[in-house]
């Protein structure tokens, strides 16, 4: 979805006009393999960067998430979520180092900001060629929120830069096995 419709509760509105799908032109620059490029970026973000699982009643239910899984609005990914744009912008501009994930076999890219916003904020993204012509690569925000104490270790088969993982996207080639 390119954008989200806002949440209201108790008279209460939730804008999500930050989470808006945006392109945004970064400069590549220039490798043994790729003299500097601007590319455009097309970022979008999913319902799962401001909803979770559970809430405390039935009255969160977020009724614009897509599919058969009932989504709740959380007031904390909420919170969270209104600094995403940015945040991705910084990791794209410092050619951020992300951790390849295995999920559904897909490659999905996890990236752990420890001091975002007072927390160990984590993140997962895919990243594809575009196939719309105004735009090189898709970025999709999967999800992103605060880590749980509780939480385990995230699988990871390989680290990969944010060019990195964009030049293989354009030359249409598959990661290597592992990158530390």
């Amino acid at each position: 979805m390119t954008f989200w419709l806002p949440f209201e509760i108790n008279g209460e509105i939730y804008t999500l006009e930050h989470l808006r799908a945006s392109t945004i032109t970064a400069v590549r620059p220039a490798s043994h393999d790729f003299p500097v490029r601007q590319l455009q970026i097309f970022i979008v973000y999913t319902d799962h960067c401001f909803t979770a699982h559970q809430a405390e009643s039935e009255l969160w239910v977020y009724p614009h998430s897509p599919g058969k899984h009932r989504r709740y609005f959380c007031r904390e990914r909420y919170s969270y979520s209104c600094r995403l744009p940015d945040l991705v912008n910084k990791l794209i501009n410092e050619n951020a180092i992300l951790a390849r994930t295995p999920h559904q076999h897909q490659d999905t890219f996890y990236y752990l900001e420890e001091h975002y916003m007072g927390v160990d904020y984590c993140m997962f993204f895919e990243i594809t060629k575009n196939t719309h012509p105004a735009s090189d690569i898709r970025l999709k925000v999967m999800t992103g929120y605060p880590r749980e104490k509780w939480a385990g270790q995230v699988g990871v088969n390989g680290r990969f830069s944010f060019w990195y993982i964009f030049d293989a996207r354009m030359k249409g080639i598959k990661l290597p096995a592992k990158r530390r």
